[in-house]
């Protein structure tokens, strides 16, 4: 099962809903979408891992959870992740500063050479990372408000979804401990 959060706006709305309204769909890159929903009905083995950006421990896919804690762990941001949200392609949405962050840590370990390098900037047609950024209004979320929330100022923040090979999930995970046993976080970076 792959976690994601979204909030449907109504009465006591759920912490974690699998199904995003169709009716969304044409705000958002389509295959984005489509795939979010294909990974919804997906089962996963998930584990618990305490996020303490949200105070909770929440379901993470069990093959993407060491990176993902180890993020935690670096002070990098975290949204959403599946471990196979298409065949062979893992996927992790950050806010859009720690994803970029997240691809500096990595294109500053690696020599122009490497292959990952390659493939994470795109220059290699084989297995090459994809990338998608959306865009997120905050003020439609408060739910707490009876009034219409579509009547205040937004406040809008940016998205970084990265889709990777799961091949690859073994050189950013060593990359990533790595610097986690440096005791180090992005505030030294």
């Amino acid at each position: 099962m792959c976690v994601i959060i979204f909030f449907y706006p109504g009465e006591g709305f759920p912490k974690k809903i699998i199904v995003f309204p169709m009716i969304l769909m044409h705000l958002f890159n389509f295959e984005v979408i489509k795939n979010i929903l294909k990974m919804s009905i997906s089962k996963h083995e998930t584990i618990l891992l305490y996020n303490p950006y949200l105070s909770e421990y929440i379901e993470v896919d069990k093959e993407i959870s060491k990176l993902i804690n180890l993020l935690w762990k670096l002070d990098i941001v975290t949204l959403n992740s599946c471990q196979e949200i298409r065949t062979g392609i893992m996927w992790i949405q950050f806010p859009f500063y720690y994803g970029e962050v997240f691809i500096h840590i990595l294109c500053s370990e690696l020599n122009h050479h490497e292959p990952l390098l390659k493939r994470i900037l795109r220059e290699s047609p084989d297995n090459a990372w994809e990338y998608n950024l959306s865009i997120r209004d905050h003020s439609a979320m408060d739910y707490n408000d009876k009034k219409s929330t579509f009547n205040k100022k937004p406040a809008v923040s940016f998205n970084l979804s990265v889709f990777f090979p799961k091949e690859d999930y073994s050189i950013v995970l060593k990359y990533f401990s790595n610097l986690s046993d440096k005791n180090s976080s992005i505030k030294e970076i």
